[in-house]
Parts: structure tokens; sequence; C-alpha cells
């Protein structure tokens, strides 16, 4: 991921994100509360050899993305792969869990602890 740019406007972060989208370039944002003064968000680039398109697409609209992605199909396949790598890892803790549990079990009744 790789930093496109700082803006300081809520409206304008809205028109440049709504424009990298409709455009296949995926982003990240970090927003800063509209409760601080000043107004600040953060725009990412997901992919990262997108970063130069981006950057031109933002000084030119009317730029031609060269390898543009469903930025709604990305989302999702980042948000599936992030359940499906949390759900892998509570298996596998589980999974320890219930092999030294039983390894203890074991161990106590061979020794009479």
């Amino acid at each position: 991921m790789n930093l496109l740019c700082y803006v300081h406007d809520q409206e304008e972060f809205v028109r440049i994100k709504y424009l990298l989208n409709s455009k296949g370039i995926p982003t990240f944002e970090l927003n800063r509360s509209l409760e601080y003064w000043p107004y600040r968000s953060a725009i990412f680039a997901c992919i990262n050899r997108q970063h130069e398109d981006a950057m031109l697409l933002i000084a030119n609209p009317n730029h031609t993305v060269n390898d543009p992605v469903d930025a709604v199909d990305f989302q999702r396949a980042v948000e599936s792969f992030g359940h499906g790598l949390l759900l892998k890892l509570c298996f596998f803790v589980l999974f320890l869990v219930v092999t030294i549990t039983l390894l203890t079990v074991a161990l106590f009744y061979k020794f009479g602890w």
C-alpha cells in the first residue's frame, strides 16, 4: 500500500476516493475524526503497481488507468481473506489447546502427579 495524498477537506476526500475507485484503483483511507480540527484524511492505493496511475489520475481525472480492477470485488476479496485467515487461526489455537490438554492428562495418568 502506498500513500497517495493527505486531504484536508471532506468533499475533496470523497471526490478523490470516488474517482480512484470508479476508475479501477481500490483505496484505503485513514480518517481523522471530524471532531478534530483541522480535518485530515490519508488516501492510499491498495495495489502498489497502481500508485503511479493513481497519482496521474488525481492530477488529471481523464487519465486512463493501465491495469484497472473492480474496487468492490477487491474489497470483498480482502474482507473474505481476512475472515478465512482468522477462522484458520482459531482452529489452529483450538487444536493446540486440545493437544496440550490431552498430553497433560496422559502424563498425569502415566506418572501419577
